[in-house]
């Protein structure tokens, strides 16, 4: 196990992330907004619960930019752990 993966698993158990699992499986439209995170912590944040609950998930940021660094950072961290990432910007 390489430490990025050895972070992810810490994610992926962090009680805050199980918080954040319960509010989105308790409805199928819940929505979630981060905030105070900064850097890559967000994408670790979805990552860590995506591997908890594997799901669809809806991501909006701010502008096309940050959704670009948001699925590079995705990608990068779950590499062959989901799907394809799908990105659009509207």
């Amino acid at each position: 196990m390489n430490n990025k993966d050895r972070i992810l698993e810490l994610y992926r158990k962090d009680r805050r992330i199980g918080r954040l699992v319960s509010s989105l499986s308790q409805s199928s439209s819940a929505k979630i907004h981060l905030s105070g995170v900064i850097g890559a912590l967000e994408a670790f944040a979805i990552a860590g619960a995506y591997l908890q609950h594997p799901r669809f998930f809806l991501l909006v940021e701010e502008d096309k930019d940050a959704a670009a660094y948001l699925q590079n950072d995705l990608e990068g961290l779950l590499e062959k752990k989901a799907g394809p990432l799908l990105s659009g910007f509207l």
